[in-house]
C-alpha cells in the first residue's frame, strides 16, 4: 500500500515536471518523420501478465528492419535515447499500475523462461523504472549473462522494502546525474554493500 502510494505520488510529480520535455519531444518527432509518436513495447509484469510499455518512437519506420539499429535511428531518436528521454512515457505505466518506480527490469516475454523458479519469484512483484540490477552492473549490463542479471533481480525481490526502495532511488538519482541519463553507459556499478535494508514494510 505504501509502495503504491509512493509510486502514484512520484510518477505524478515527475510527469508534471517532464511535461514540457514530453510536449517538445512529441513535436520534434512529428516534424522529423511520419509514423506513430509513441509505441508499446511488450513486457512481462507482475504474475507474468503481459502489458505494453509506452516509449517514444526513435527509429525511421521507412527504413528496413534488417538494418543495424544505429542506421535506423532518427536524429531526434538518437538524441532522446542518449538522455533516456524515450523512456519518460514509462511514467504512464506507473500510474496505470503496470510498473513501479523501483523494481526488476521489465523484460520482453521471449527473454524470460517462466518455468524457471528464479523468474517465477521475480514475477511476483511489479517491474520498475529503476532496476537494482542495472544500477549495480552499469555499463556491463548488456554483456552480463542473463542468469547473473536474474540473480541480482531476485536479490532485490528478497530484500524488498519501502526503505530499501528509497535508498535505491537515491543511488539512481546519483547515477542518472553521473551518466547523463544513461545508466548503462556510465559508471560501471554501484557498491551494493552501501545499500542496506532494515525496513520490513509490506509491499
Amino acid at each position: 500500500m505504501i509502495k503504491r502510494l509512493f509510486d502514484l505520488i512520484v510518477s505524478s510529480i515527475l510527469l508534471m515536471i517532464a511535461l514540457p520535455v514530453l510536449l517538445c519531444t512529441t513535436l520534434a518527432i512529428r516534424i522529423e518523420s511520419l509514423g506513430p509518436i509513441w509505441y508499446r513495447s511488450p513486457r512481462l509484469g507482475r504474475g507474468g501478465k503481459q502489458f505494453g510499455m509506452f516509449r517514444f518512437r526513435t527509429v525511421d519506420i521507412n527504413r528496413s528492419d534488417t538494418l543495424p539499429m544505429n542506421e535506423r535511428l532518427t536524429v531526434v531518436g538518437r538524441f532522446i535515447r542518449t538522455y533516456s528521454i524515450d523512456d519518460l512515457p514509462n511514467l504512464c505505466n506507473v500510474l496505470s499500475g503496470d510498473l513501479s518506480i523501483v523494481g526488476p527490469h521489465p523484460m520482453e516475454p521471449e527473454q524470460v523462461d517462466r518455468s524457471d523458479p528464479v523468474w517465477q519469484q521475480i514475477l511476483t512483484i511489479r517491474p520498475g523504472l529503476v532496476s537494482p540490477a542495472i544500477l549495480q552492473l552499469g555499463k556491463t549490463y548488456n554483456a552480463t549473462p542473463p542468469a547473473r542479471k536474474a540473480q541480482l533481480e531476485l536479490e532485490y525481490v528478497r530484500r524488498a522494502s519501502f526503505g530499501y526502495d528509497l535508498q535505491i532511488c537515491w543511488y539512481g538519482i546519483q547515477r542518472f546525474v553521473e551518466t547523463k541519463g544513461n545508466f548503462k553507459r556510465g559508471v560501471p556499478h554501484i557498491d551494493n554493500a552501501n545499500i542496506d535494508s532494515t525496513d520490513e514494510d509490506d509491499r
